[in-house]
């Protein structure tokens, strides 16, 4: 049976800006949004508060909407991808570093990070990994006031399993197949 490894990949907007990254002392990692895996058991909106937290530095970032999900295959293992959309209204630079110190790539230092704000959509370079998928969901929704939205059938609270259903990816016809643990 193939593994399904759950990430979350965050997009945070500051008005009509896009925030990302690049590893200071490993520039072939590409540009990068805040992205990781998700923990055994862990809802998606935490997941997704959590990398954006560890990567950025940044606390109080609000979901403003859940954008999608996406699966690929790497190395033989299924990827399922859950697009988020968060905001900040809060002030600070334009520019900043910040150390990641919990890496779950298992690094035994902390990661160091260049984190910048980019024009969107007219600035924002390629994404490594397939993290641009989902870009055009910001213009669709207005990054500048995108409503917040919640998963279908799902109300919202914090303690509330957000696992998106199988039908964000799958027909009807193979819910039944589909396990929403990883």
């Amino acid at each position: 049976m193939t593994r399904i490894t759950d990430k979350v990949v965050a997009y945070i907007t500051r008005n009509q800006q896009l925030l990302v990254f690049r590893h200071v002392h490993f520039p072939e990692a590409g540009i990068q949004v805040p992205a990781g895996t998700v923990e055994p058991g862990e809802p998606l909106p935490a997941a997704v508060l959590r990398e954006a937290r560890e990567e950025t530095g940044l606390e109080g970032l609000p979901i403003r909407a859940f954008l999608g999900t996406r699966e690929s295959t790497v190395g033989g293992d299924a990827v399922r991808r859950h697009f988020f959309h968060l905001t900040w209204q809060g002030s600070g630079p334009d520019r900043w570093r910040h150390h990641e110190l919990d890496p779950s790539d298992g690094s035994p230092a902390p990661i160091e990070f260049e984190l910048y704000w980019v024009d969107y959509p007219g600035a924002v370079p390629e994404l490594a990994g397939g993290q641009g998928e989902l870009l055009h969901a910001l213009v669709r929704d207005g990054i500048r006031d995108a409503p917040k939205t919640h998963l279908p059938g799902r109300t919202g609270s914090p303690s509330e399993d957000w696992r998106p259903r199988s039908h964000l990816v799958l027909d009807a016809s193979q819910e039944g197949e589909h396990s929403a643990s990883a």
